[in-house]
This record gives structure tokens, sequence and C-alpha cells, in this order.
């Protein structure tokens, strides 16, 4: 999908099931995108919701050349939500993970320089429990807002899922966004990001 007009590079395989795929991911991003992706269009148009940013960059890496609305969307995103937090628990990590995947797609690491102290913070590093390598989070914790996972679906449809102070939710984001993170600031190469890195690294969860 290139410009505005989000046009895909067309894709022919001869498996039609991945053809089909294509195609419908493809039109997904051109009906659904405004000027940024947004969770839906028809119920929730604010540019906040981290994992459908992440989604939509992803289908958008997957098959185009368009990296202006995804990049545009996550700084949108990021910058217009409090550096505590960008709402669900989760999203924070994601946020980390969804500039790792820019940086993949582009070898551009403006995005996650201008905004490496957040990004650092939205590792969770500072809630883990180094003793157990996850994360523990007080439900009364002012700085970070452990409990509002989105795992929000009523609780007959969690397949069991219990929310407790050590949280198997952002545990496993925090993971990945830290090693989203060290892969990042290696590639960034200042003397504070390689110490930081090798910061994170030992503290991640092997």
């Amino acid at each position: 999908c290139v410009s505005r007009q989000l046009r895909c590079e067309p894709v022919s395989s001869s498996n039609t099931l991945l053809n089909e795929v294509f195609e419908f991911c493809k039109y997904t991003l051109i009906g659904t995108t405004l000027d940024m992706y947004t969770d839906s269009n028809t119920r929730q148009r604010d540019v906040e919701c981290m994992e459908s940013i992440l989604i939509n960059m992803l289908m958008q890496y997957s098959g185009s050349l368009e990296f202006a609305v995804p990049k545009y969307t996550w700084e949108y995103a990021v910058q217009s939500r409090p550096t505590n937090g960008l709402g669900w628990g989760e999203w924070g990590p994601m946020s980390v993970v969804a500039a790792y995947e820019h940086y993949m797609a582009t070898a551009d690491l403006s995005m996650f320089e201008a905004t490496y102290g957040t990004m650092y913070n939205y590792t969770l590093y500072s809630l883990i429990d180094k003793s157990k390598s996850v994360i523990y989070c007080d439900f009364k914790n002012i700085q970070y807002n452990c409990k509002q996972v989105e795992v929000d679906w009523p609780q007959q449809m969690r397949d069991g899922f219990v929310y407790t102070q050590w949280n198997a939710v952002l545990s496993a984001w925090s993971y990945r966004a830290m090693r989203s993170f060290v892969a990042m600031a290696r590639g960034l190469g200042t003397s504070k990001a390689v110490q930081d890195a090798n910061r994170l690294e030992a503290a991640r969860p092997r």
C-alpha cells in the first residue's frame, strides 16, 4: 500500500488461500484507515488502542511500502497519552513492540530515540520481581494501572483467567517489550543505550 491511497503492491501466488488472505488484509486497511489507525470507525474512533495499532502496523508492513501512516499513528498515540501508561496495562509494552516492528521494517530508530525514556518505562522493568522474573503490581499502585489489563471478556469467557497481583498478561508483554527494547537500544549504540540494554537483558526471564 503506497501513499495516501494505501494502494497495495499486487500479490499473486499458487496458493489461493494465501491470495485471499492478502486481499482481505489489504481491503481491511483501505476500508478502516482514515488518517490514522483506529480501533473501530463505527464504535471507537479514538486513536488509542495499541493492540489495534500494532496489528494494523503488522498488516501494513507485511504487504506494502507504506511507512508514514503507521509511524504517525504510533507517535500520536504515544505522545497524546500520559507517561505513566497508555490506558490498559499492556498497552505500554505493546507500544515498545510496535516501535520494534517499525524498526525491523524500516531500520528507522527515530520513533524509539525520540521517546527513549518513555519506552524504557513501558518495558515495565521497574515492576519486575527480580527473584521470580515476573511482574508484581499491587492493585493500589498509583504509578501504573496493573489490574486494568485488557482481558476484559465476561467472567465466563476468560478460560479460567484470574486477576492476581502476579500478573501473567503484563509479564508476557513485558518480556516481549524488554527483548524489543534491548534490540533497539543496541541498534542505537550510545553508551547509555548499551548500559540500559545490558540491564534489561540481565533482568528479563529466561
